[in-house]
């Protein structure tokens, strides 16, 4: 729309680099606030899922330990990740993985990472997987279809 245009400062960098930008400068990065999953709203929980993406973005900066968080990026952090669906996964990529890669990263954390992506269903076979669920639909019993649903990962539920 021609009428009405936001144009967000910085719109032009991602969130890495934006971290890299205030790297030299302590106090910026102490008052970084990102999260509000927390019970104290002037602080990041540093768990939520908005928190442990910051946190892999400060990872792919340089800075595994940011003073933004009371504690420093842990594996239990990672392996907590909601993966629930494609699109979620979509924004890691694009939000953290992207940069990770770019920058040469290694270490457990990013191993983990790496692990937890792979197991993601590749989009082509979920849409295959929810064609052929339509079909069998019609041939499974409701009362069998209901466990059956209940046991399939949430990123293959229709």
């Amino acid at each position: 729309n021609e009428f009405f245009q936001v144009v967000t400062d910085g719109a032009g960098f991602g969130r890495t680099h934006k971290i890299e930008a205030l790297a030299p400068f302590p106090i910026a990065l102490e008052a970084i606030k990102v999260c509000w999953a927390g019970r104290d709203p002037a602080r990041n929980c540093g768990q939520c899922e908005k928190c442990v993406m910051t946190r892999l973005n400060f990872l792919a900066a340089g800075l595994p330990d940011p003073p933004c968080f009371e504690t420093p990026l842990s594996l239990e952090h990672i392996a907590a990740l909601e993966l629930p669906n494609l699109q979620k996964v979509r924004d890691l990529y694009r939000t953290c993985w992207n940069e990770l890669e770019a920058r040469g990263c290694t270490g457990p954390e990013v191993e983990l990472l790496r692990r937890r992506l792979a197991r993601v269903p590749p989009e082509e076979s979920l849409a295959l997987f929810r064609r052929l669920g339509r079909v069998a639909r019609r041939f499974v019993p409701p009362g069998l279809r209901h466990r059956i649903h209940r046991r399939l990962p949430a990123a293959l539920r229709p």
